[in-house]
């Protein structure tokens, strides 16, 4: 075929800037666009958290339609100005760049293709395809101009048509209930995050007095419903159930869909204070508070480190896929100790804490208690504290720790905690419990400060989790498995009446959808609309079959039969109990029979020469950071020597924790130890060896 006038111009020339920015529009939408809105579109709870809606939300799509694709025409046309033919080569090195991402992207999500090999064979081929293509051919590239529009449309889905833009569109109107006369009693709701009553009791069942002495404390004078459940293990679908007493619908957990709720139901009677992340139930002008920050502020710079995170992970070459996200974590006051401005780490996949400064108190929570006044009359204090919830990163004492980051250390601060087997499950809940102890001290705090209100005798308190977590290996965090029913679905639930100063134990059959009826018949409020739930107060509640029900991530209605029986035990915990001044690491030692090597020096054995090995953050390690957190986590490899036996670190002489050696994602002789809180100093001589029947291998260290 021979080449037309305009095919022949366009040879010599290139296509001029008009074209130029349509074809990069449309292959921007294939990469970029469509991927990151699709993601985002399906995570409203994102927005709640970083406090961006209304016409935030329509910048933040407009954004990410059109800054890349004019980000890359600009940078084509500032090269063409002083070569143009270096700025056609620039703009056929993006065409290939995008159409790469884009087939990588398919290959990934869509096909399955796991083997980095694979994806970038499949991205390097068809850049090359495409800017050949691109061209040679009008007809390809009228084609990629005519997919101008896909970076709009994706914008108008995101808008209109996601769950995300739920956000942008106004509430039904709620029904309000009619109260009691007479002055109602203010209500104090703390829900806690990830939290099981697994981890909560000692090994006679009841709260363990040593690990959590404030909420043994409460309990003493609540009552605890020790049978109640969540219905379901994700935080936007368990929270609109337990603040509407329905069942899981599965929308976007935002006032549109649930204008029914516990803020709506009070509003008529109560003061809302009301702190909500990463939902947004309370979307009415009567709460007062509503932001996950200290602000309320619109939080962008974090809002696009996680999308450039998102796009890195869906782009890289890993074989991991996660597309929905819904890990958020408080955000801290610096400790006065470390004397440094507040420097908040960024979000993303598993990047919580590159960059943490040293932490101390939620400032959510300091605001939360800060708005307690009994002389204010009837108010809803809610407060939804996202701990101990990961990332792991606190000691019993609220002692902030770090985590090396480099890979295969990744999994210990990321939420793929269940596939590394038994050392990695155990050492993941050992740090789980820790920040539940962490937790406990955070609740003492807000009941001191409501005995200092005045709001203490009078008020209804109320102190639950929205769901558990598992560390059975193979389980997934919050899947339903038999192996794992006790820890996902069993979560706390404390509630002191008004008046209420001696506890009790309830153990009626309750779920979360029971726990509305239950705050509105104390308070003596009818619910203007259907509900799932009971209150606890309800004689037809002894009716009950002892069974539970729970909806699995895909909306599938489970029942369990036998519920009650079903009731979790510290026994079956990777890590037990702990006795009074017990070191809170026992249990990591205990499970490989340490305490023959702890407290003592390597010379104290018969030492050989064993291999090398390499640790990830050494440096940090042997002189932490001023004013940072200091690893918390002692993470390796073995590369040459023995490894017949079990790893034992020793600081300055001193062994102090230890390590199996495992595999994990393909990485043998792996080995991860927990290092007691005052193990490093300023300045520490790091050792590594392997512990056998006939005494030490000492490794050369060498950094990861």
């Amino acid at each position: 075929m021979e080449p037309t006038g305009e095919q022949e111009h366009r040879d010599r020339t290139g296509p001029g800037p008009r074209d130029e920015l349509l074809v990069l529009l449309g292959l921007t939408g294939f990469a970029v666009t469509e991927p990151l809105l699709s993601v985002f579109g399906r995570s409203p709870s994102v927005f709640n958290y970083h406090d961006v809606g209304g016409a935030g939300l329509v910048a933040y799509a407009v954004g990410v339609a059109s800054v890349p694709p004019l980000a890359l025409w600009l940078a084509t046309r500032l090269v063409g100005l002083g070569h143009r033919p270096a700025g056609r080569v620039v703009h056929l090195v993006a065409v290939a760049g995008l159409a790469g991402l884009a087939a990588l992207q398919v290959a990934k999500w869509q096909l399955g293709v796991g083997r980095g090999v694979v994806l970038a064979a499949v991205a390097v081929s068809t850049g090359i395809a495409v800017a050949l293509a691109y061209t040679r051919w009008t007809m390809v590239s009228s084609w990629l101009k005519l997919t101008a529009v896909l970076p709009a449309l994706s914008a108008a889905l995101f808008l209109f048509a996601s769950e995300t833009g739920d956000l942008l569109r106004p509430a039904a109107t709620s029904r309000v209930a009619t109260p009691n006369e007479g002055a109602l009693p203010s209500v104090v709701f703390l829900l806690l995050d990830e939290f099981p009553t697994k981890s909560l009791v000692d090994e006679s069942g009841n709260v363990d007095p040593v690990r959590f002495p404030n909420l043994a404390a409460f309990a003493r004078e609540a009552t605890w419903y020790r049978l109640y459940t969540t219905v379901s293990g994700l935080t936007e679908v368990a929270i609109p159930v337990v603040l509407t007493g329905k069942e899981p619908t599965f929308q976007a957990a935002v006032h549109a869909n649930f204008p029914d709720n516990l803020f709506s139901l009070l509003a008529p009677t109560h003061r809302l204070r009301v702190f909500e992340s990463p939902t947004e139930l309370c979307a009415m002008p009567e709460c007062d508070f509503r932001g996950s920050g200290t602000t309320g502020r619109a939080r962008w710079s974090e809002l696009f480190g996680l999308t450039a995170s998102v796009l890195r992970q869906r782009t890289s070459l890993s074989g991991d896929r996660a597309e929905r996200f819904d890990d958020f974590e408080e955000r801290f006051a610096p400790s006065p100790a470390a004397g440094a401005p507040e420097r908040q780490p960024p979000r993303g996949f598993g990047e919580a804490m590159r960059t943490a400064q040293a932490l101390a108190r939620p400032l959510r929570l300091a605001e939360f208690s800060a708005t307690f006044d009994a002389a204010e009359g009837a108010t809803l204090y809610f407060l939804h504290l996202l701990l101990p919830h990961i990332p792991f990163r606190f000691y019993e004492d609220g002692q902030p720790y770090d985590v090396p980051v480099s890979p295969p250390s990744r999994f210990l601060f990321s939420g793929n905690n269940t596939d590394g087997g038994e050392w990695v499950a155990t050492l993941s809940e050992q740090r789980h419990l820790l920040q539940a102890e962490y937790t406990d001290r955070l609740i003492g705090d807000v009941i001191a400060r409501l005995k200092a209100s005045g709001l203490w005798n009078d008020a209804l308190v109320i102190i639950t989790a929205d769901h558990g977590v598992s560390f059975e290996p193979g389980t997934g965090r919050r899947q339903l498995r038999a192996a794992s029913f006790d820890a996902t679905a069993y979560t706390p639930l404390f509630v002191k009446e008004p008046g209420q100063a001696a506890g009790r134990i309830d153990e009626a059959n309750l779920m979360s959808y029971d726990l509305l009826p239950t705050t509105a018949d104390i308070l003596g409020i009818e619910i203007p609309w259907p509900v799932a739930g009971r209150s606890a107060r309800d004689p037809a509640l002894a009716e009950r079959r002892q069974e539970k029900i729970y909806w699995t991530g895909r909306g599938q209605r489970i029942t369990v039969p036998d519920g009650a029986e079903r009731f979790p035990r510290a026994t079956d915990r990777w890590i037990g109990a702990v006795a009074e001044q017990d070191d809170r690491l026992r249990g990591l030692h205990d499970a490989l029979g340490l305490h023959p090597f702890l407290g003592r020096a390597p010379e104290e054995f018969a030492l050989r020469s064993g291999g090398r090995v390499t640790v990830a953050q050494l440096a940090r390690l042997e002189r932490p950071v001023p004013g940072e957190p200091a690893p918390g986590i002692v993470v390796g490899n073995v590369e040459s020597g023995p490894v017949d036996g079990t790893i034992v670190v020793a600081i300055d002489g001193e062994i102090v924790t230890g390590s199996p050696l495992f595999a994990f994602r393909g990485v043998d002789h792996t080995f991860a130890a927990m290092l007691p809180k005052e193990a490093l100093s300023e300045q520490n001589a790091v050792r590594v060896l392997l512990a056998r029947d006939d005494g030490l291998s000492e490794f050369a260290v060498a950094a990861d």
